[in-house]
């Protein structure tokens, strides 16, 4: 008698509920794929806080002492803070505090806030510093305007765009790149200056007591308010030339136009930015963290197609990169790997179960898929390509909770139970054994839950999505399936077998010959000779594992990926000037187009755009490529012709290049060698040393020292002379300044940009050496004299910039490995030979990893401490149902191999291992130990309840168990398959992983059908000889049930639905 009881049976037998359930899920999710943030990788910014101070004309070593170490000092008693990053360069100093991934943003926000506030010790001449939250938005769209303009001309234009842009209410944010900053430059010679016995700096005040605009209070009268306002604020070069400087009694005697050249124009500032060698101007849009990239890249569009009807003739306005489209393309090359694997699991399943089974145990992959969309946002993760790939991961898994409970419905209806009695019995019996399976799964996917920093931030959806999809499955499993299988229409005894039915008895005849004729005789082999058995596959197992250790397969932090454009940066030397710069641009853009000429000579797109940016004395050429799938060869190879046409360049200090760019969340240097220490010359002998030694290693490209020399430096030391004539240092510092940078008079709005007007020496008396020797200062008497006679000038040479981490000084040098795969090998010589011999010669400089290397090492040390928690959580929860302390290590047996599977796969596929390898690897151990949960448990309960041997019982549960474990397997290697095979360059990224996955599941299988069962009579006899037995007086996994009853039906085919429903 069935106990009708229970939320099994009253969901079962209601009807309603299950159906309303089901599309609860499936309609709550549709409508939340609608609604959900989608985007082509989860933003993986760490939280900084940023404080920005301006000194204009300070050198790195004023910013360092007098700005950058106070604020460090304040910050570093402030809790929630991760690390603090410092750089100090010409005029400007930024120092980064990043976050704690748990920490209080706005806390940390507001403390640092407090902090540098209390800060009394900054020079006096420095602007207030700007402290910042990051924000979480990100670039979306990149668009280029060039054309036969101005550079004042162009930018205008550009602002306007942007405000056209911001127009749309889906567009927050436009940043204008590659256009200085405002100023209006007032010059006077220093003849003028002493003609009328003026300083520049009075000059400047003049100014700025004369242009501006103030209120002069409020006029209570009788008909109400009037408002004065003092509105003497000018704008423009023409209206600035008016200003009163000198007047008397009788009126204005001198304007600033009579004694200056004034003229509107831009900042010192060495930037150009190009498009196919146009002079252009960027403009990056980007969207909130919480946007999708559609809505933000359609608005855009829409914009633009206004904007282009007014632009001026000949002026383009060209989307250059727009991550709409790109999304469109990764996920749905991720969508079409999805579709075919749900077909293929479709199919399998058809072959193997009753077409309707078959049928309603698929609806569980759509109805846990969508079902797990209502859960994934409540942990803020999006639709992208990562968690479009954890559920093709969790495509061929799902489906085992409802094959498990499926199954054991049909064993009950074979037996002639009624059919909503068997499928309330088959549910309950297999409740608690599917939980525990489920949650074996849960607990292998929890350490990649625990990543740090960056690979945290971007695996986040791989286990909140593949977690969320087990959990509904069991739901639909438990409450939704019973339900569907109890309303199945029983068929006559004799009615004729339909063409589905045809094939499944074809397939399960042929299966059975398998079984019977190939598999038991070699399973009896096997476990005739237990111990030879095990040492063949642990000699397979130790060669995958001493491949994998010698180093051959290398090892990095991705695989190498397919970027959407190719990159070469060129460091010149701090003093460079622009024309260098620009000529070097030239070169790097000629070499290109000449390395792409023989593929696109037929007429075939390979190059579609090249944008330069000089910066500084940097420059970067950035070449984009067409759609990854039509280019004739990769982006990496294309950059090796790029490199070897370009070949040496005389007076640079690096050339490095990036292939990847565009392409997923890689990025940066291969290698970074990072040098901490004190003292700034040690550190640079040290860096110089550490380069060559780089270059004399096979393999090793692109070295780049970080430390850049500087620029000349001299430092002014009042002398005794100087102070005869009532001079103060500070007064001379002040007039030095005035003439060499500018003495400033103003800063205002001039519509969207801010203006500087500067009061300084005409460039003809301040651009040679000599300019600043005659620099004439003058005294509290009025009189003049050269800098020289009142001044000593010492000469030296000051750091360009100088960057700190953590309170030290650091200095990187990055490289390049080719072939990727050997950057451990390169690490290993560093660490056991170049960094001994390194620090015994700087015995103040410390070495280390940082970037990619530093990120790998944090997250393969993650992976290991979880990882062994996950193995200890997966042993726990097979010991709780086993009621054994032995036989959950024989299930966990098989985990080494599924790495060693993994292993060969990625040899077979030409894969190096990377950390996506681990992580499927590691993902991989709840997986496997369910086919062999399975075996032992028949085995257990052959023993337990029918008197077997441990030999009889073994090959027993071997060939009855053959069926469940080779579905298993191939619905989930099926789910998976698409992308193990995937060959469009998009999908590398990511593949390593699913490879883990199927070849690690794949291995297993075999070595639980023929080397779990060797590795049972081992253990069992050890046991019998110790006088221990695990078996006698066990229960079953779950009751009278178990996993492996759910799986399969009394061992034969569970497709004779006919025969279930005659007996029933």
């Amino acid at each position: 008698m069935i106990n009708k009881a229970g939320p099994v049976s009253w969901m079962t037998r209601h009807g309603v509920a299950p159906n309303l359930l089901m599309a609860f899920l499936i309609i709550g999710g549709i409508l939340m794929s609608l609604a959900i943030r989608k985007e082509f990788i989860p933003s993986t910014e760490a939280d900084y806080v940023s404080v920005n101070v301006a000194y204009p004309g300070a050198t790195p070593s004023e910013m360092e002492q007098g700005v950058v170490l106070p604020i460090e000092n304040e910050l570093t008693g402030l809790d929630g803070l991760k690390e603090i990053t410092s750089t100090a360069a010409q005029g400007a100093a930024r120092v980064s505090v990043e976050i704690e991934n748990s920490g209080d943003r706005q806390k940390a926000y507001q403390d640092i806030q407090q902090a540098v506030s209390n800060i009394s010790s900054f020079p006096a001449g420095i602007e207030r510093p700007v402290v910042s939250l990051s924000g979480h938005s990100i670039d979306v769209m990149d668009i280029k305007l060039f054309g036969p303009l101005s550079k004042f001309e162009l930018k205008k234009l550009a602002e306007q765009i942007r405000n056209d842009l911001l127009a749309a209410p889906e567009i927050t944010n436009v940043e204008v790149k590659g256009t200085p900053d405002e100023e209006l430059h007032v010059e006077i010679s220093q003849a003028t200056l002493e003609s009328y016995g003026l300083t520049l700096q009075q000059v400047a005040n003049t100014i700025a007591a004369n242009a501006i605009e103030q209120s002069a209070g409020t006029v209570r009268t009788s008909g109400g308010d009037i408002l004065l306002t003092l509105d003497n604020r000018i704008y423009w070069a023409d209206e600035f030339s008016k200003l009163p400087v000198i007047s008397d009694d009788s009126g204005v005697l001198l304007q600033l136009g009579d004694i200056a050249t004034i003229s509107d124009g831009f900042g010192d500032s060495n930037r150009e930015v190009t498009y196919n060698g146009n002079p252009s101007i960027g403009l990056d849009i980007y969207r909130s963290e919480n946007q999708t990239p559609f809505t933000v890249t359609e608005a855009a569009y829409r914009q633009m197609e206004e904007i282009k009807t007014r632009l001026p003739p000949g002026v383009e306005l060209i989307v250059t990169d727009d991550d709409g489209e790109t999304y469109n393309q990764r996920v749905g090359l991720l969508m079409k790997n999805a579709a075919i694997g749900l077909v293929l699991v479709l199919v399998l399943l058809s072959l193997f179960l009753e077409y309707r089974l078959a049928f309603w145990v698929t609806m569980g992959i759509p109805t846990a898929f969508l079902g797990a969309l209502l859960l994934i946002p409540a942990a803020d993760v999006s639709i992208n390509m990562i968690s479009m790939f954890a559920f093709i991961i969790a495509l061929g898994i799902v489906v085992d909770d409802a094959i498990i409970a499926g199954e054991n419905i049909f064993e009950h209806m074979q037996q002639g139970m009624a059919f909503p009695d068997a499928a309330v019995q088959g549910a309950r019996e297999v409740a608690v054994p599917l939980a525990f399976a489920i949650l074996t799964n849960v607990a292998a996917f929890l350490p990649i839950l625990a990543l740090p920093g960056m690979m945290g931030k971007l695996f986040l959806a791989i286990p909140v999505v593949v977690i969320s999809c087990f959990l509904i499955s069991w739901i639909e499993a438990l409450f939704i399936l019973p339900t569907h299988l109890a309303n199945l229409k029983k068929k006559p005894k004799d009615a004729p077998l339909n063409f589905l039915e045809k094939i499944q008895r074809n397939v399960d005849s042929k299966l059975g010959y398998f079984i019977n004729e190939i598999y038991q005789p070699i399973l009896r082999r096997a476990v005739r000779a237990p111990g030879l058995t095990f040492a063949v596959a642990f000699f397979f197992l130790m060669i995958a594992m001493a491949w994998a250790a010698s180093g051959r397969m290398g090892f990095s932090m991705f695989p190498r990926l397919e970027g959407e454009f190719v990159v070469a940066t060129v460091e010149l030397p701090s003093n460079a000037p622009l024309q260098q710069a620009t000529d070097v641009r030239k070169k790097l853009e000629r070499d290109l187009r000449t390395v792409v000429a023989p593929f696109e000579a037929d007429g075939t797109e390979f190059l579609l755009s090249i944008e330069g940016d000089v910066n500084g004395t940097s420059v970067e050429v950035e070449g984009q490529l067409v759609d990854s799938d039509a280019r004739p060869i990769p982006a990496a190879e294309l950059v090796n012709l790029w490199r070897e046409e370009i070949g040496e360049i005389a007076g640079i200090r690096s050339l490095t290049f990036d292939s990847e760019r565009g392409g997923g969340p890689s990025g940066g240097a291969g290698l970074t060698v990072e040098l901490r220490g004190s003292h700034t010359d040690v550190l640079e002998r040290a860096s110089e040393d550490m380069a060559n030694a780089l270059a004399g290693i096979t393999g090793v490209k692109d070295i780049a020292n970080g430390f850049n020399s500087g620029k000349p430096e001299w430092d002014v030391e009042l002398t005794d002379q100087g102070r005869s004539l009532g001079l103060e240092a500070d007064d001379v510092a002040a007039q030095i300044r005035a003439a060499i940078y500018g003495s400033r008079a103003l800063r205002q709005q001039r519509g969207n940009s801010e203006v500087t007007v500067l009061v300084r020496l005409p460039e003809d008396e301040r651009s040679r050496a000599a300019d600043i020797e005659r620099l004439r200062i003058l005294t509290p008497s009025g009189s003049y004299v050269p800098l020289t006679e009142v001044a000593i000038l010492e000469k030296g040479v000051s750091p360009s910039s100088i960057s700190r981490r953590n309170g030290r000084q650091i200095v990187n040098v990055t490289a390049n490995v080719e072939p990727r795969e050997q950057v451990p090998a390169v690490m290993s010589l560093l660490q056991e030979s170049i960094f001994p011999d390194m620090r015994s010669r700087y015995p103040g400089i410390d070495f280390g990893f940082q970037g990619r290397q530093a990120e790998t090492q944090e997250s393969m040390s993650s992976l290991k401490l979880y990882g062994f928690f996950s193995m200890l959580l997966i042993y726990v929860l097979l010991a709780i149902p086993f009621r054994s302390y032995s036989q959950p290590l024989l299930v966990m047996a098989v985990i080494p191999f599924g790495a060693a599977g993994a292993l060969y796969g990625h040899l077979m596929m030409g894969y190096g291992l990377s950390v996506m390898s681990i992580m499927g690897i590691v993902a991989l151990a709840g997986v496997v130990v369910n086919d062999s949960l399975i075996l032992v448990d028949f085995a257990n309960r052959q023993r337990r309840e029918k008197k077997m041997s441990a030999h009889d019982a073994i090959i027993s549960a071997g060939i009855r168990r053959f069926r469940p474990i080779l579905l298993t397997t191939l619905t989930t290697f099926g789910g998976l398959a698409p992308m193990v095979f995937e060959t469009s360059r998009q999908a590398q990224f990511i593949a390593p992983m699913a490879v883990s996955l199927g070849f690690g599941i794949l291995f297993t299988t075999f070595v639980c059908l023929l080397v779990l069962p060797a590795l049972y009579i081992m253990l069992s006899n050890v046991l019998d000889k110790l006088g221990f037995s695990d078996v006698e007086g066990n229960d079953s996994v779950g009751g009278d049930a178990v996993v492996s009853a759910a799986v399969g039906s009394n061992g034969g085919s569970a497709i004779d639905v006919q025969d279930a429903t005659a007996k029933a």
